[in-house]
């Protein structure tokens, strides 16, 4: 990817990316890359970890299940009628 950093016409600003985000995503997709070309297992943020080799591998990163869904408050209708 270079230094040249993010230019005008980079396909990421053409689609409305932000020149910032799309600076930053462009370094950690360079991050990877690297990572995986000196043979050593990558970290993809917010998945996991992929590991090269002749069969390559991913390790998906564990998240805590999601919070149910908020209790309703006074009940519902038919239950103040069944009352």
């Amino acid at each position: 990817m270079g230094n040249s950093g993010i230019d005008n016409e980079h396909p990421l600003l053409a689609v409305g990316i932000p020149r910032l985000q799309a600076r930053d995503l462009e370094s950690v997709v360079d991050r990877i890359v690297r990572t995986l070309r000196a043979g050593k297992p990558a970290y993809l943020p917010g998945l996991g970890t992929i590991s090269p080799g002749k069969e390559w591998t991913f390790l998906q990163e564990h998240r805590a299940q999601p919070a149910p869904p908020p209790a309703r408050r006074g009940g519902s209708r038919r239950e103040d009628e069944a009352k």
